[in-house]
């Protein structure tokens, strides 16, 4: 089982302002803000900012697949925030951003990510996706992701005109908004909105 572990937070990440929360277990004050002095999970309750201290954390490797959010888009390169991952008593965190190397779809290419079918012309992804996708290594700054393999691609996206989720109509890559009808395509994963599948693929 995985979780995604959305309070972890690492020394120095701010937790909240003093206004509203006072510093409390692993935390200190500084210039109106609260703050983490350890690598846990933020707790903020009945006025007090706490930070529960993780020991088991470990960075993601190369090789490990890995679920998060398409958050730039700067034309042949999409960035891409990694979601922690707990597996057992362990959580993987990502201390830097993964990157996706893209090509818009042309409307006569056939081959479209290894796949046949004839598509419309467009790119793979879109800012706010979720994917799925392997580390196929790293440098300095960033993880370098892969998602070209079959079980990788989206697993969740919104229509662009009313970010109403969108739903899978077929094997080509093709969702419709059931709310205003907009149709849309992507790179898509077999795990498409099913997040149990997910989670025993991450687990």
């Amino acid at each position: 089982m995985f979780k995604m572990a959305d309070d972890l937070v690492f020394p120095g990440d701010k937790i909240t302002i003093e206004e509203e929360s006072a510093p409390g277990k692993l935390t200190y004050a500084e210039e109106g803000n609260v703050y983490s002095l350890v690598v846990g999970k933020a707790k903020v309750q009945q006025g007090t900012a706490e930070v529960e201290y993780m020991k088991d954390v470990e960075r993601f490797r190369r090789g490990m697949t890995v679920v998060g959010e398409i958050t730039d888009d700067l034309h042949a390169v999409m960035f891409v925030k990694i979601n922690p991952l707990t597996k057992g008593d362990v959580t993987y965190v990502a201390l830097k951003s993964g990157k996706i190397l893209v090509s818009e779809r042309r409307s006569s290419d056939r081959h479209d990510f290894h796949r046949r079918e004839e598509r419309p012309a467009g790119k793979p992804f879109r800012l706010g996706d979720i994917v799925i996708g392997r580390i196929a290594g790293e440098d300095n700054d960033v993880y370098n992701l892969s998602v070209h393999d079959p079980e990788s691609g989206v697993v969740y996206a919104e229509c662009e005109r009313c970010s109403t989720a969108l739903t899978l109509e077929d094997d080509k890559g093709t969702l419709k908004c059931g709310a205003c009808e907009h149709e849309e395509y992507r790179k898509i994963s077999p795990y498409y909105g099913d997040f149990k599948k997910i989670e025993m693929k991450l687990g």
